[in-house]
């Protein structure tokens, strides 16, 4: 019977070597696998832990148990899936499907659910096991992290969002490398798209004509040399041939030793205001012209009947600053009738302060032959006015005058100001909710996301009582806070009450009151609040389970 069993060939005894030698390696390579995973689980500070495809954790070393707050034996008795954030259970799934195809990614993130019902996020490095019955895992703690990134996107987008209102983008270069940054407003200004591989410094210096560029780095040169900030307003010309002006604010960083080594920008673009600005003085040079040529070519008597019907105020003054003419718009600017003010100067309208300061213009008239620019005078009720005059000689001891009562806009600019100091000084005490108030609790200013907090409307919130909105227990408290404030100005006093949401029940507030009255452009009590419902809810549920 042995002689009909066939002898092995070469061939066949070579495969049977070479199938031998690699069983020896896989067993040797299993052997330095287990070694390598009990270092890791009795040494690593991260998650190490064996997994079977049921869903099961079949070992999990002392990390786990740390990271969760859960025992060993509810993490290895429980389903994999029970401590998953049941937003990333299919994420999840289909990571595992991929690693049983043998396709796993090289790491994966998905977020458990510890004990304290609070989120931790895991990043994840998996393989099979030799003989892919099981998985192998090693996980690292990233949540705070992650939350540090949100935070810093938060706050960029809101940097962005301000920027892009304010029309302002901001820069840096490193004078050391020569590298230079641009937040994402200032490629917006300058018309560019995003590229790693641009040279941002070139870039910038290529926007300006020749003589702006050298002017700008003879600045930078004086500026490192003097250490102090400065500015600069230049007309660029972007790719496409359009023009911007722009107005930059340039500071400096110094090393211990006093050296510069860092220049950061705001540069604004104010094409709009120069436009307007030059369309003004187009407007003013186009009707000086044009009243200047009906002077010419009118007669006396037609002269006369502009004068008196014009829209805004005439007048004409001789070499002693003597009214001998004025129309009925100057009479009703003034509130002095017409031969009232043919007794006056030019200057009798003018208050004691700016007496000197018109007289002075009188003389300039005389040298030059011309002046425009604000003067404030004083109504016949005792108003003050501030009026834009435009002066032209006639003659030798004649000059002809118009003047526009500009009170109103000064009064929109100055609004438009304490505007800006008010959001400047609400930004930089900003931490998320903004509220401003007087000492009587009348409200001055509320950011919009407060609706967003407690459900209420503007309206809404305005028509509320205070024993409507603010818990019982807590009335009197806001109270004692808000007057402790008023009396301590310029110190953050830290509250932590509850208000009625809404939907009828009841948040929790906490954040910091600042008396910031004597501030100009905020006058009044600055509130910074958030929502610390949840938190508080959590270490209440904690405390009870303890």
């Amino acid at each position: 019977m042995s002689k009909n069993i066939k002898k092995p060939t070469y061939d066949d005894l070579l495969i049977r070597i070479q199938e031998q030698e690699s069983e020896i390696n896989r067993l040797l390579k299993k052997e330095q696998f287990s070694g390598e995973l009990d270092f890791y689980q009795n040494g690593s500070r991260d998650l190490v832990c064996i997994g079977g495809f049921d869903g099961f954790f079949k070992q999990i070393n002392s990390s786990f148990v740390q990271i969760l707050g859960y025992t060993k034996e509810e993490l290895l008795t429980n389903p994999i899936i029970t401590f998953i954030h049941p937003e990333d259970i299919e994420k999840t799934n289909q990571e595992v499907l991929l690693l049983s195809n043998s396709r796993p990614s090289p790491y994966f993130e998905n977020r458990y659910i510890n004990k304290n019902c609070d989120i931790v996020t895991i990043q994840w490095t998996i393989i099979l096991s030799p003989n892919q019955d099981f998985v192998y895992g090693i996980g690292r703690d990233i949540s705070e992290i992650k939350n540090n990134q949100e935070y810093l996107r938060s706050a960029q987008n809101l940097l962005n969002e301000a920027q892009k209102i304010a029309k302002i983008g901001s820069w840096e270069f490193n004078l050391a490398d020569k590298k230079m940054i641009w937040s994402k407003e200032l490629y917006s200004i300058y018309e560019i798209e995003m590229d790693p591989k641009q040279n941002l410094f070139q870039e910038f210096i290529n926007l300006f004509s020749a003589e702006d560029a050298n002017s700008f780095l003879n600045k930078i040169d004086q500026a490192i040399v003097d250490k102090k900030e400065f500015e600069v307003q230049q007309n660029v010309v972007l790719s496409n041939n359009k023009n911007k002006w722009l107005h930059a604010i340039v500071v400096l960083e110094l090393d211990d030793k006093g050296n510069v080594v860092t220049l950061r920008g705001n540069t604004q673009d104010i094409t709009e205001k120069k436009l307007i600005e030059q369309a003004i003085k187009e407007q003013e040079a186009a009707v000086i012209d044009y009243k200047l040529k009906l002077i010419e070519q009118e007669s006396d008597a037609k002269f006369k009947h502009y004068i008196e019907n014009a829209p805004d105020g005439i007048f004409v003054i001789d070499q002693n600053r003597n009214y001998i003419e004025v129309n009925q718009a100057a009479s009703t600017l003034t509130g002095y009738s017409a031969q009232e003010l043919l007794l006056m100067k030019f200057g009798d309208l003018s208050s004691k302060e700016h007496a000197d300061a018109t007289l002075q213009k009188f003389q300039l008239l005389q040298e030059t032959g011309a002046i425009k620019g604000e003067i404030i005078i004083i109504h016949k009720n005792g108003d003050e006015l501030f009026c834009f005059i435009d002066v032209v000689a006639l003659s030798g001891n004649r000059f002809l005058g118009f003047v526009k009562d500009v009170t109103e806009n000064r009064k929109a600019e100055e609004k438009i100001k304490e505007s800006e100091k008010r959001f400047r000084a609400l930004v930089e005490n900003n931490d998320s909710i903004i509220t401003v108030i007087d000492e009587n609790f009348n409200t001055l200013f509320r950011s919009p996301s407060s609706s967003r907090v407690n459900g209420y409307s503007h309206e809404e919130y305005e028509n509320l009582t205070e024993q409507e909105y603010f818990h019982p227990d807590y009335l009197e408290y806001v109270h004692e806070m808000v007057q402790k404030t008023f009396n301590n100005p310029g110190k953050p006093h830290p509250v932590l009450f509850q208000v009625k949401h809404k939907n009828g029940n009841y948040i929790w507030l906490q954040g910091v009151l600042n008396n910031m009255m004597e501030h100009n452009g905020v006058n009044g009590i600055v509130v910074n609040l958030r929502d610390v419902t949840e938190s508080i809810m959590a270490n209440e549920t904690l405390s009870k389970e303890k």
